[in-house]
């Protein structure tokens, strides 16, 4: 995955087709706050943040990350990372959405979570 840097990540999120588009939801026990989390999401998966969505403010229980990349520098990809903690468990909830045209690919980046 490169990363690949989007003028206007909702305009792009839109026009991408929702068929290549697979959502699932993990809960990383490893992390005690948000902004460990987004950190460490942004190295795993080598997509590029948009919008300013990395700098999040510490005390934040919920937050958006916006990414995108490219997959072997032909596919565009697209993720929508939803944060938040959780009182009654330690770690971060995580819902990741990933969309790209090809969907064995957004099912690849998924896999990086699991």
């Amino acid at each position: 995955m490169a990363r690949s840097p989007t003028s206007d990540f909702r305009k792009a999120w839109e026009s991408m087709d929702e068929a290549g588009q697979i959502v699932d939801e993990f809960l990383l026990s490893k992390f005690a706050d948000i902004p460990s989390a987004v950190a460490a999401l942004v190295q795993l998966l080598g997509m590029q943040p948009c919008d300013g969505t990395a700098s999040v403010p510490k005390s934040k229980p919920k937050w958006l990350l916006l990414l995108s990349g490219k997959f072997d520098a032909q596919h565009d990809v697209l993720a929508r990372a939803w944060l938040m903690t959780s009182g009654s468990q330690p770690g971060v909830r995580l819902k990741l959405e990933v969309r790209c045209a090809d969907d064995e690919i957004s099912q690849l980046v998924l896999g990086c979570i699991s």
